[in-house]
C-alpha cells in the first residue's frame, strides 16, 4: 500500500505503474494555493511549464486513485467545486488528522498574558491580517506578549517579509518589546510555546483542516481562528475557541481581546477544546480509521486487477 499525498502529485507515478494500490490524502492543492499567489497564476510561462501539468496531474490522481483520504469534508467540497468533477463514495474517506495526546498539560501562569502564532508567515496564513489587529489590540491591553513562530523568510509583495514590514514600522518600532519573531524552531521549542502561552491564534485564509489548532487544543488552551475551510470541523465556535471571517481585522481585534479580558473563559474553553481533541483527534483513533480505509483501497485495487 502506498499513500501520498496531493501535493506536488508524489503519487503520480504509482497510479500509473499499477503495482500496489495508492490511497491520495488531501491537503491544499495547488489550486488553492494560487489564490494567495496571484503571481504565480498570472506569469504565463510558469504556468505552461508547471502549474497546468501540475493542476491536470492532481485531478487524475484524486479521480483514479483506489482511495481518498479527506482530511475535513470542507476539503472535499471545495475541490469538487474547484476542479469540476465529484469523488467516487465508494473510495472517498473522511479521517481527520489526529496527534499523540500529551500528559500534564495545563493553562500558564504567565505574568503578562502571551499569544502565540504558528505558521509560515505568508498571506494564506492570514499573518498580514494578525499583525494589522495586534496595535489594536496592545493599545488596550499592553502588557500582552505576542509570540510569532514559524519560517519568516518569505516574502510579500514589496519584497519584503512580513516580520521586516512590521519592525521598521511606526507601530513595529512602538511595540518591537511585545512582539518577537521566533523563526523556525525545534519541536522541543514549539512543545513549550503552546504550553506557556494563554492563547492562540492562526486567521488563515484558508486551510484544509488546521492542524495548529489540534496541537493548541492538545495542550488546553483556547484558539482563535477564522470560518474558513476545515476550521469549523476542528474548532467548535464558542466552545473550544472563536471563528472570526477571514481577513476581518476588526472582528480579530476584538475576539482576541474577549479572551485577553478573562481568564474564565481562557479556562473553559481551553478545557472544552481538551475534550474535543481527546473524544475526536487522538492519533489512535485516525489509525483505527486509516485501517478501514487501507482495507477498503485494497479490496478496490484488486477487484481492479481481475
Amino acid at each position: 500500500m502506498v499513500e501520498a499525498p496531493i501535493w506536488d502529485c508524489e503519487g503520480i507515478a504509482f497510479l500509473l505503474e499499477k503495482r500496489w494500490p495508492l490511497v491520495t490524502s488531501l491537503q491544499t492543492t495547488l489550486h488553492f494555493w494560487l489564490e494567495s499567489h496571484p503571481q504565480k497564476r498570472e506569469d504565463g510561462q510558469w504556468m505552461l511549464q508547471f502549474g497546468a501539468p501540475m493542476l491536470t496531474l492532481e485531478r487524475e490522481l484524486m479521480m483514479h486513485a483506489d482511495g481518498v483520504r479527506a482530511i475535513s469534508s470542507a476539503i472535499r467540497t471545495e475541490i469538487e467545486h474547484a476542479y469540476g468533477f465529484r469523488f467516487d463514495p465508494t473510495r472517498l474517506h473522511l479521517v481527520p488528522l489526529g496527534l499523540a495526546p500529551i500528559v500534564n498539560a495545563s493553562m500558564s501562569d504567565n505574568c503578562a498574558p502571551v499569544v502565540l502564532f504558528v505558521g509560515r508567515l505568508e498571506a494564506r496564513k492570514g499573518i498580514d491580517t494578525l499583525l494589522k489587529a495586534i496595535p489594536g489590540v496592545l493599545d488596550f491591553e499592553p502588557r500582552t506578549l505576542f509570540r510569532i513562530v514559524g519560517d519568516h523568510s518569505l516574502t510579500d509583495e514589496n519584497g519584503k517579509t512580513y516580520a521586516e514590514e512590521f519592525r521598521t514600522s511606526a507601530v513595529g518600532r512602538r511595540w518591537a518589546t511585545q512582539v518577537i519573531f521566533e523563526g523556525r524552531v525545534d519541536d522541543a521549542t514549539l512543545r513549550a510555546a503552546y504550553a506557556t502561552c494563554d492563547l492562540f491564534v492562526a486567521p488563515s485564509r484558508f486551510e484544509s483542516f488546521g492542524l495548529v489548532f489540534l496541537e493548541a487544543m492538545r495542550a488546553r488552551k483556547p484558539v482563535v481562528g477564522c470560518d474558513v475551510g476545515g476550521i469549523p470541523e476542528v474548532v467548535a465556535a464558542n466552545e473550544s475557541g472563536l471563528l472570526v471571517q477571514s481577513e476581518s481585522i476588526e472582528e480579530l481585534t476584538a475576539a482576541l481581546l474577549k479572551l485577553l479580558r478573562s481568564k474564565a473563559l481562557r479556562r473553559d474553553m481551553g478545557a472544552a477544546g481538551g475534550k474535543i481533541f481527546d473524544e475526536r483527534f487522538t492519533s489512535h483513533q485516525m489509525a483505527q480509521c486509516s485501517v478501514e480505509m487501507y482495507r477498503s483501497a485494497q479490496r478496490y485495487f484488486l477487484q481492479a486487477c481481475k
